[in-house]
């Protein structure tokens, strides 16, 4: 998919903006605003930063181990 996306950005000559976020990782113990604080810091489009942040807010995750919920 990646692949297809950078292929139309490149036939059409146009921006891209990619993000990738590793949800694998405990996110509880990152400070969410840092995130956003960083993101403006690199100058990266208000709108995005806006996906981002509708990304990170009113989120619950759950975690099987076993067929158990923990």
């Amino acid at each position: 998919m990646i692949r297809q996306i950078t292929e139309k950005w490149y036939e059409y000559n146009i921006d891209i903006h990619n993000i990738f976020i590793d949800y694998t990782h405990a996110f509880d113990s990152i400070k969410r605003n840092k995130i956003l604080d960083s993101l403006i810091q690199y100058k990266i489009p208000p709108k995005l930063i806006k996906l981002v942040k509708l990304s990170l807010e009113n989120t619950t995750a759950k975690v099987i181990v076993n067929k158990l919920y923990r």
